[in-house]
């Protein structure tokens, strides 16, 4: 969802929607931190329209999770 709203150009709730993955990676159980990392984070880069442009608006944790 959050590279069709970059994509239409939808920034600020593309920023909302990573503000909730980061909260929920930062606050969750470990099954909902397993979730963000695994679903989320893991393969970033890997399908069309995950750019660079979108992955610098990730917070600095989730950026710190996937290494870049």
């Amino acid at each position: 969802m959050t590279v069709s709203t970059y994509a239409a150009g939808e920034v600020a709730v593309t920023d909302r929607l990573l503000e909730f993955i980061d909260w929920c990676f930062r606050e969750g159980d470990d099954y909902v931190v397993n979730a963000v990392a695994v679903s989320f984070v893991e393969d970033y880069g890997a399908h069309p329209g995950e750019s660079d442009a979108l992955l610098k608006r990730w917070p600095p944790t989730l950026r710190a999770e996937l290494g870049r």
